[in-house]
């Protein structure tokens, strides 16, 4: 994958908040859900959405490619602003194999953009790289 090519989305929202979770469990779940039912409803599979480390992991198919995305909470920026962030990554299982090459990740952006960035929950968003997100987090 070039190091150039965007595959992080970040994006701020009105309605999902960043409270603990008084379970115990990873903050960002109605995020998570909310992608899910989201890529769903516009013909995408979802196969599996599980809990990760600092976060959840939704893993879809689009286009006929397998794909992992990474949906945490991160502050970013000086003010340490909250946002949300979408990493699109390959399942795990395949990336001792594969490589993510620039048209996957490009398979990928159209599709979580096309589910998510109209929506009226998502505000600010905008695609970084890798590096970028490095950068900013």
């Amino acid at each position: 994958m070039n190091k150039q090519t965007v595959s992080v989305f970040l994006f701020t929202s009105s309605v999902f908040t960043f409270c603990e979770n008084p379970d115990g469990r990873s903050i960002g779940r109605p995020v998570a859900e909310f992608i899910r039912t989201q890529m769903i409803s516009i013909g995408f599979t979802v196969e599996s959405l599980v809990e990760a480390t600092e976060g959840w992991e939704l893993n879809t198919c689009i286009s006929g490619q397998r794909f992992l995305l990474f949906i945490h909470w991160a502050p970013i920026g000086n003010e340490a602003i909250n946002y949300w962030v979408i990493q699109i990554r390959k399942p795990w299982s395949f990336k001792k194999f594969f490589k993510m090459a620039e048209e996957d990740v490009t398979i990928a952006v159209q599709g979580v953009s096309k589910a998510i960035t109209q929506r009226n929950e998502i505000q600010d968003g905008r695609w970084v790289t890798d590096a970028e997100f490095r950068a900013l987090y």
